[in-house]
């Protein structure tokens, strides 16, 4: 078992109170930063999974747990990894840090027209800017999901994976070959990306489109009735009214 570390986060932090721009605490700075991001807000004996991956290899083989952070009696903050249970950080003193408030506000990323400064504000985010950001952000995801599956793959590789399976299935398959079980909730956080993944992912039998860009369908029209007189649609030869409307349960 690997010791704790107690941690004053103003010890680890530049003159402003932010994360130092480099230097060999600035790692261990940033997973405490994102600890306290997300146990700040919680109430005492409260505790939220987190996307921090462990660091420890139990047995020398690494874990693929993510940090569960609990807010302790006294306030100060533990975290701790949900798989191994291995304790990495018990912090103190955050509570004036930039991240004691939890995650900051959204910041406005449309993009900038040159020619017209003053309606910067005004400006919407179109949907490619949109679709962007929400494919940079679902990356980010899968890139820690693969590590905790135990995965070499790139998301890069990934992506290509998914282009050229059949089924969501057999993507899976392909993770899962050889190697080390993965933990079932590491599986449990992948399985919704991939599926998130595998409908925005451009495939070749679809024309270089994903699945999501495919139009829906048309709805199917209702087959009109024919007139009770008519001669039944079912080639009996009778009218409607004596053979197939007559069948029909009231």
């Amino acid at each position: 078992m690997s010791k704790i570390t107690v941690v004053n986060p103003h010890h680890w932090l530049d003159a402003d109170g932010d994360i130092p721009p480099s230097g060999p605490v600035r790692a261990k700075a940033i997973r405490v930063a994102q600890c306290i991001e997300s146990g700040g807000l919680l109430e005492r004996n409260q505790g939220r999974l987190t996307l921090i991956p462990c660091v420890f290899r139990p047995k020398r083989v690494a874990c693929p747990g993510f940090l569960l952070v609990i807010k302790q009696p006294d306030d100060s903050l533990l975290a701790l990894c949900n798989e191994c249970r291995q304790e990495e950080f018990l912090i103190h003193s955050w509570k004036d840090t930039l991240w004691a408030d939890g995650p900051f506000d959204g910041v406005d990323l449309s993009p900038v027209d040159p020619h017209h400064p003053d309606d910067v504000d005004e400006a919407p985010a179109s949907s490619d800017d949109d679709a962007a950001w929400a494919s940079a952000e679902l990356d980010g995801e899968l890139h820690v999901a693969l590590g905790a599956l135990g995965s070499s793959l790139s998301v890069a590789e990934l992506r290509a994976l998914i282009a050229t399976s059949h089924h969501p299935t057999a993507v899976i398959q392909h993770l899962l070959k050889g190697g080390r079980p993965p933990s079932r909730s590491a599986l449990e956080t992948f399985l919704p990306l991939l599926m998130e993944a595998w409908n925005s992912t451009p495939r070749p039998d679809l024309g270089g489109h994903s699945p999501d860009q495919m139009p829906s369908p048309p709805p199917a029209k209702a087959r009109a009735e024919p007139p009770r007189n008519a001669p039944c649609p079912c080639g009996s030869g009778q009218k409607y009214k004596r053979c197939c409307l007559a069948k029909t349960p009231n």
